[in-house]
């Protein structure tokens, strides 16, 4: 269950869709989304109790690429979980392509709030190639700044960059 999943069929020739203010809040998860080309969200919440705030799945043949998210608050406010859980991530990018091919995904994150309970990672990412976030705030957010151990990186293919000034 998610406050919003987007699947966009390829025939759909959709270009580009913009969301701004927008908020996505449910219990297990904020939004899900598995497919898309050029969307971008302007100051908008993603925010779940229990689980992830933002899960970004690649459907069976493609999944969201070339995606902005630009002063987005990013939030699993749960008090509970395993450690290390990945579905307990504020960000859990599961970009594992169905086929062994490498893709881009070229998605930028500007100016970003994500904060995540004791337990849980900031972001979770399985082969997310081409992800930026840049001027971010993780938590915890007291020290406004980037803690490497909210982070998680699995499977070779791994291409993330933290920009901080």
């Amino acid at each position: 269950n998610a406050g919003i999943a987007l699947r966009i069929p390829a025939a759909a020739s959709v270009q580009a869709m913009t969301f701004t203010g927008c908020a996505f809040r449910l219990s297990r998860r904020g939004a899900e989304l598995r497919s898309g080309n050029n969307l971008t969200f302007i100051n908008t919440v993603f925010e779940s109790n229990l689980g992830t705030g933002l899960l970004m799945r690649r459907g069976e043949t493609s999944g969201p690429a070339s995606s902005d998210f630009i002063g987005c608050w990013f939030e699993n406010n749960g008090t509970t979980g395993t450690p290390g859980d990945m579905f307990s991530s504020s960000i859990l990018l599961d970009m594992l392509p169905a086929q062994a091919t490498t893709n881009w995904h070229n998605l930028k994150f500007t100016t970003c709030m994500v904060a995540s309970h004791a337990n849980a990672f900031d972001v979770y990412a399985i082969r997310a190639i081409g992800v930026i976030f840049d001027r971010c705030t993780f938590s915890p957010l007291s020290q406004g700044g980037f803690t490497p151990t909210k982070f998680n990186f699995t499977r070779n293919g791994s291409a993330i960059v933290v920009l901080i000034s």
